[in-house]
């Protein structure tokens, strides 16, 4: 009984695999680009998430960026397409 249901579920998540829809990667995509602004700025990645604009996805991405002569750090607000 214990190995009928096991199997089934692992039936069940096989043919979930096959019959969703392929997501594109934007995550990882977003990802790197905040960390590679991140790297270009000096600053520290706060934030990245995804948005939908018209159909096409952006990342935005919020950093801490330092302040320049004995200024507190601030936060800047940068989108990016993937």
């Amino acid at each position: 009984m214990k190995y009928r249901r096991l199997a089934a579920l692992l039936v069940c998540l096989i043919a979930a695999a096959f019959l969703l829809p392929e997501m594109p990667a934007y995550g990882a995509n977003c990802a790197q680009i905040a960390n590679r602004e991140a790297r270009q700025r000096s600053a520290d990645v706060l934030n990245v998430r995804e948005q939908d604009r018209g159909g096409r996805t952006i990342c935005v991405i919020r950093l801490r960026v330092p302040g320049n002569g004995g200024n507190p750090p601030r936060v800047e607000t940068i989108r990016a397409e993937p």
